[in-house]
C-alpha cells in the first residue's frame, strides 16, 4: 500500500546544500508576500514620476498626487495606475485557517486578459505619441478660454498662475 510522503521527509533526504537553498528561497518568497507598499512608494521605487503616470493615464499630475494620498481608492483606478507603471494589479485574500487566495474579477479571465492587452496598448500608444507635450497648466488655460467669457476673470486667473 502506498502512502503520501511528507514534504519534510523529502527535504530531509536531500543534501544539506540543497536544503539550505530551499530554505533561503522559501524565506525570500515569504518576504515578498510580507512586503507592502503604497502606490506612491511603488511608483518611487520604480523611479517613475507622477507626471509620467499622469501622462500615460491622460490625466493631470495633481490627480495622481491626490490618488496616492487617498485612503480608499477604487480598485479599477489602482489597476489602471499600476498598469500605467507597467505592472498588473493582483489582489490576494489571506485567512488564518487557509492558504492565501488570488482574487479575480467576476468577468472571465479571457475578458480580463483581453482588456489588459487593450489598455496596455493604449498606454504604450500614449507614451509613444510624437506630438509635443502640453503642460497641464496650458490645458487648463485653453479649457478656461473656451468656457469663460469674461476677460477680467481670465486676467485674474492668469495673475494667479
Amino acid at each position: 500500500m502506498y502512502r503520501p510522503i511528507p514534504l519534510e521527509e523529502v527535504i530531509a533526504a536531500m543534501p544539506k546544500k540543497r536544503q539550505e537553498a530551499i530554505a533561503k528561497r522559501g524565506a525570500e518568497l515569504v518576504e515578498k508576500v510580507r512586503r507592502r507598499m503604497t502606490l506612491a512608494e511603488l511608483r518611487k521605487g520604480r523611479k517613475i514620476s507622477q507626471a509620467a503616470v499622469a501622462e500615460a493615464l491622460g490625466i493631470g499630475q495633481m490627480q495622481i498626487s491626490r490618488l496616492e494620498k487617498r485612503k480608499d481608492p477604487r480598485l479599477s483606478t489602482m489597476a489602471r495606475t499600476v498598469a500605467a507603471m507597467g505592472g498588473h494589479l493582483t489582489l490576494i485574500a489571506t485567512f488564518p485557517d487557509q492558504e492565501p487566495v488570488v482574487l479575480v474579477a467576476s468577468q472571465a479571465d479571457e475578458d480580463a486578459a483581453e482588456h489588459d492587452a487593450w489598455f496596455r496598448a493604449k498606454v504604450r500608444e500614449a507614451l509613444d505619441d510624437p506630438r509635443p507635450a502640453v503642460s497641464n497648466k496650458e490645458v487648463k488655460r485653453n479649457s478656461l478660454n473656451g468656457v469663460l467669457r469674461s476677460g477680467a476673470r481670465l486676467r485674474h486667473l492668469d495673475a494667479k498662475a
